[in-house]
Order: C-alpha cells, then structure tokens, then sequence
C-alpha cells in the first residue's frame, strides 16, 4: 500500500487507487507527489528507509507529460539493489557510494513506462542476502525490515 499523504485518505491507498483518483482528475500527479514527499520527509527520521531521493525531479517528471501506463502519476520508490538512471545507486554499500547508473535497469524502465513516478532509493541490506543494517551513507544506527527474494 501507499501512503500518500494528508487530505488524500482516511488510510494508505494502494498504488490501484492512486491511479484511479489521479485518471478521475481527483488529485493530480504533482499533488500525489508532493503528498507522498511530505510523508516520506516525516517517516524517514523515525524509519530510515530512504537512501536517495530525488524529490525536484519526480515533482518535475509529474508536472510534465506522463506515459498513458496505468500507473500514471503516482509516486514509488526504488529499492537501492536497482540501477537507476541519473540516481546515486549504492547497493547499500560504500564502495558504492558515488556510483550513478547512466541508464536504468529493465525493471526500472518498465515502472516508469507503466507511468510510476520514482521519488527515490529505499534502503536495502549490503549487497543482499545478508541482514539488514544501515545504509553505509546513513548516521542513523538503525532501519527498517527488508524485503527478500525467494
């Protein structure tokens, strides 16, 4: 489920409904994208689950013209393991930490294709499998539960 913000529902809307309240023109992309910052810059101090973001340039991607996807205009974040390109990409590790994929991996360019609105990088465990930790470019001794191939 996302959680988008105040004054857009009662409870985290899934991505479905998002899509759905942004083609009835209930909310626009900028609108769901500001919402969804505004969460995310809350959250993140108590949660540490952002890496990298990228929250000028998503705002810009949702006020220009969208992809006709059924995703159009609502906001996702990439998991850090995801070359994404123009995004630092840091695999959670520092020897990592200044790389920025020229392009995006598959997975990435089909999310943006289907119209999601990337507004950045979710923490992941150091080049997986192993237990979750802090990202390496992170001050904040702790972070959320992770999510796991397989």
């Amino acid at each position: 489920m996302v959680g988008a913000g105040e004054g857009l529902a009662d409870r985290p809307l899934t991505a479905l409904e998002l899509a759905a309240q942004v083609r009835a023109r209930e909310v626009s992309p900028a609108e769901l994208v500001e919402a969804t910052v505004r969460r995310a810059e809350t959250e993140n101090a108590r949660l540490n689950f952002l890496v990298t973001d990228c929250y000028l340039q998503a705002l810009e991607t949702a006020r220009g013209p969208l992809p006709d996807g059924p995703f159009a205009g609502v906001p996702m974040l990439v998991k850090d393991l995801t070359e994404t390109a123009g995004l630092r990409t840091t695999f959670s590790s520092r020897a990592f930490a200044g790389y920025v994929p020229a392009a995006d991996a598959a997975i990435v360019r089909r999310m943006k294709e289907a119209g999601f609105v990337v507004i950045g990088k979710s923490n992941t465990p150091e080049l997986p499998p192993h237990p979750p930790r802090p990202p390496a470019t992170s001050s904040i001794p702790r972070c959320p539960a992770t999510s796991r191939p397989g």
